[in-house]
């Protein structure tokens, strides 16, 4: 147990380290899936509607011969705010990209352009909401290992390692659903590992925030079941859970069954009932296959398996096209640590949730009808769907607390090792959109990136579509490093703070 100083210590510089970071290498273009939810939120504030133009977008929905996003209200909902206040910014900012950088063909029959307001309202969201929502997680986790009687070498490397090292720092710098919902669960989970005792409104407005998350992705439904049987069990009073948690829960669920009911006419019914990817004539070639994406997503199911192909669990794990442990290999202690803990008698209910959560969507992920959709897309970088569990694994290590000097050393060498693959995602992998999804590139992208990096210099997503110097982007990507460096030198010393 800490000392009240310490409790009250906080790692400012770990937060605008991680901070700056999603600021550098945010990502202009962003997924396939934030173009419908921004141009949503655009919509709604500049007239009123919610409908989207049929072009401006791939991820859309039919409904009433009118066209939507096709997904949950939670993102455009959080995005139109930051809109209606940054509207005027928007509307004076350099559009010269929108005629050359930003399109995107996705090797389908059908391309598409991004407006200038869609492209920096995708910007905005990370500058002010996904980024500081992701350093605030990262100074969550090293209060965690502290909290945890952990060193300030393991403290210090697991939330670098989750900040700089991890799928986080990827999906960090887009206006990722998934990774908004991981980073609302995962602090959920953190919170209520804090040595203080929860209160009935820090229950309520946790019921609130899963929701919340359940309004963002569908699927974040299964690890909200999860971590509600966790706070259940672990609680001294479970009926406060009950009562306060699943009465935020209840309320959000409400609502958003309420939503279904007026956007559908059936409370059952959702989004993805209405899918019309078919509008775009969506087909590719992919080993030696047609697929049409239509065909599949416009059931309103890519088609779950009861059962994971051995393919996809490797695929998914350790191969060099979408493999979680390959793309972030100290994620691989951190599940050893998690099987450790459950021997545990104190960490064996937090293991089993974190636990959980990764079997659950490797299982679902790993039963999804072809190998394209192992992951959404295989031009996304890593494992898409499986980024709700990276926060979860990484905490595998610290309710290990491993002793030894050869374990602590393999965790520290996987978090470098981890550091350097995502410092290639971070500033080349919005450029694999542009090329077939067979193509060596996608299928193997780490190696291709570090061969892009050897032939022409460090690069920054944003500023490259500006048009400025290699010199510069290199500058500040050694300006990172830098403060990468800095910030765990000063981390390792936080060991002075703890007495006093």
């Amino acid at each position: 147990m800490l000392c009240g100083r310490m409790r009250r210590s906080f790692p400012y510089l770990l937060f605008f380290l991680v901070w700056f970071q999603g600021i550098l290498f945010v990502n202009p273009t962003g997924t396939v899936m934030t173009d419908a939810t921004l141009s949503t939120a655009i919509n709604l504030v500049e007239r009123g509607t919610l409908e989207v133009d049929g072009h401006a977008a791939i991820d859309l929905m039919k409904v009433n011969n009118r066209l939507y996003a096709g997904f949950g209200p939670g993102q455009w909902l959080l995005a139109a705010p930051f809109y209606a206040v940054l509207r005027p910014l928007i509307s004076v900012l350099p559009d010269q990209w929108t005629q050359e950088a930003v399109v995107e063909p996705y090797s389908f029959l059908h391309p598409k352009r991004l407006g200038s307001n869609v492209v920096w309202l995708q910007v905005f969201m990370v500058w002010l909401l996904v980024a500081p929502m992701s350093a605030l997680l990262a100074c969550r986790m090293f209060q965690f290992a502290f909290d945890r009687g952990s060193s300030t070498l393991l403290a210090t490397t697991v939330s670098l390692g989750l900040a700089s090292g991890s799928l986080a720092a990827i999906y960090g710098a887009v206006y990722s659903k998934q990774w908004l919902v991981a980073l609302i669960l995962a602090g959920l989970c953190l919170h209520e590992l804090r040595p203080a005792e929860s209160s009935w409104r820090s229950r309520a407005v946790a019921g609130l925030l899963a929701g919340l998350g359940i309004w963002i992705e569908y699927s974040a439904a299964l690890a909200v079941i999860l971590l509600g049987l966790w706070m259940l069990a672990r609680a001294e009073r479970p009926r406060d859970v009950v009562l306060y948690f699943g009465g935020g829960l209840a309320l959000m669920s409400a609502a958003l069954l309420a939503y279904h009911y007026a956007f559908f006419g059936d409370v059952l019914k959702t989004p993805y009932h209405f899918r019309i990817w078919y509008f775009h004539d969506i087909r590719f070639s992919y080993k030696d296959r047609i697929w049409d994406v239509g065909d599949l997503v416009g059931r309103g199911s890519i088609g779950i398996l009861p059962y994971p192909s051995a393919a996809a669990l490797w695929g998914l794990t350790f191969s060099q096209f979408k493999g979680l442990f390959y793309f972030v290999p100290f994620l691989l202690p951190g599940l050893a640590g998690l099987i450790i803990a459950m021997r545990q008698r104190a960490s064996r209910d937090t293991a089993l949730l974190c636990l959980g959560i990764f079997l659950v969507y490797l299982w679902m992920m790993a039963s999804l009808n072809g190998e394209p959709y192992w992951s959404g897309w295989p031009a996304v970088f890593g494992p898409r769907y499986l980024v709700y569990a990276v926060p979860f694994l990484s905490m595998g290590i610290v309710l290990w607390q491993p002793t030894g000097i050869l374990a602590r050393t393999v965790i520290v060498v996987s978090v470098l090792l981890a550091i350097g693959v995502q410092s290639l995602g971070l500033m080349f992998q919005d450029t694999n959109w542009f090329y077939a999804l067979d193509s060596a590139r996608v299928q193997a992208p780490i190696s291709h990136f570090a061969v892009e990096l050897w032939n022409h210099g460090p690069r920054v997503p944003l500023l490259d579509r500006l048009g400025v110097a290699h010199d510069w982007q290199g500058l500040a990507v050694l300006a990172w490093l830098l403060g990468l460096a800095f910030t765990a030198a000063r981390l390792l010393r936080w060991k002075s703070q703890r007495t006093g």
